[in-house]
């Protein structure tokens, strides 16, 4: 697992404008979010295929950042074994920063109706896309060996829209329902949030060379940039699932390996964040809301085990009776 994803421990030396190095990988990442733990800053996100000094927010709707110097903690080189980014002027704030390994620089890809530019990892199951919408339903190539279980969407220039949100399609949700990387809500249909006529997904499942888009400009605005994260579960490494919630301690999830990474997401019910754990800073691994800007929790919520995770409480964010989680897990 450590040859193509890791989460690296950084404290940030407070020298502004400065370009700082982060190493520790066993490889040249392609994509890296920056979550802040000891303040309640944005999610930077970088990826090298969409270039370096560009950043997108994991938990705000913005377009794409590229102001240089005023956009700090910004990737400005992915490195052989780790990355620099732009520093800023508070000492002392320390990161948790997972790390993928894609295919490096982007190759075009034809499979699609609508071509993409594409850096896969077939190893591992996942790749970074980035193509051009159109408006019309249609298709896009990912560079995969199988059909994405997640994909997650940004439109990288729709003009700070309230809905220009990371978008994202799981095919335990089916095809006609999203969920919102930025945003509380449950697996939504179109029409719950105003957007009236048209679809995300062309209500079409993914295959082993595509995933769909419908006519909606979130995820297909004709000339619009858009940017997407593809995962499919592979075993041993990675694993994309779901469970019902138990309401109490002591639930268990099988991944078939012990975690060095876990995002889970209530699905079934409004008003619940999505949640990451990283075993990288702590033993029992500290939690982050990734949809809103606020500090790392610590506490004794879930334990990573040899065979996967358990939930400690029976908290609606993670583990309420009747309610549905989907989860993504990669290994240590």
């Amino acid at each position: 697992p450590s040859q193509h994803f890791n989460v690296l421990s950084v404290t940030a030396p407070g020298s502004s404008g400065t370009s700082t190095a982060v190493t520790g990988l066993s490889f040249k990442p392609d994509l890296v979010w920056m979550l802040v733990r000891n303040q309640a800053y944005y999610i930077r996100v970088g990826d090298s295929v969409r270039g370096v000094d560009k950043s997108l927010y994991l938990d705000r709707p913005d377009d794409e950042n590229n102001n240089g110097a005023n956009d700090w903690y910004s990737i400005l080189s992915f490195n052989s074994n780790g990355f620099n980014y732009r520093d800023y002027s508070q000492a002392s704030v320390t990161f948790a920063v997972p790390c993928w390994k894609a295919g490096g620089t982007a190759v075009s890809n034809s499979d699609g109706t609508i071509a993409s530019s594409v850096s896969a990892n077939t190893t591992a199951g996942f790749s970074i896309v980035s193509y051009t919408g159109t408006g019309a339903n249609g298709t896009v190539g990912h560079g995969l060996s199988s059909a994405p279980e997640l994909v997650i969407n940004k439109i990288r220039n729709g003009g700070n829209n309230t809905y220009d949100s990371w978008y994202t399609y799981a095919t335990s949700q089916g095809n006609d329902h999203y969920l919102d990387f930025a945003n509380s809500n449950d697996a939504n249909t179109p029409g719950e949030v105003g957007y009236g006529g048209g679809t995300f997904w062309n209500n079409t499942d993914s295959t082993d060379t595509v995933f769909s888009v419908g006519t909606i400009a979130e995820v297909n605005g004709s000339g619009h940039s858009i940017i997407a994260y593809c995962f499919h579960s592979v075993e041993g490494y990675s694993k994309i699932g779901t469970y019902s919630g138990s309401g109490s301690s002591g639930k268990t999830i099988t991944t078939g390996f012990e975690p060095r990474f876990v995002i889970i997401k209530c699905t079934s019910h409004d008003g619940t964040n999505w949640l990451s754990f990283t075993d990288a800073t702590n033993s029992e691994p500290p939690m982050k809301r990734l949809d809103t800007n606020e500090t790392e929790f610590s506490g004794d919520r879930i334990d990573f085990i040899s065979t996967g995770f358990t939930i400690k409480d029976g908290d609606a964010s993670r583990n309420q009776s009747g309610r549905s989680y989907l989860y993504i897990a990669i290994a240590k």
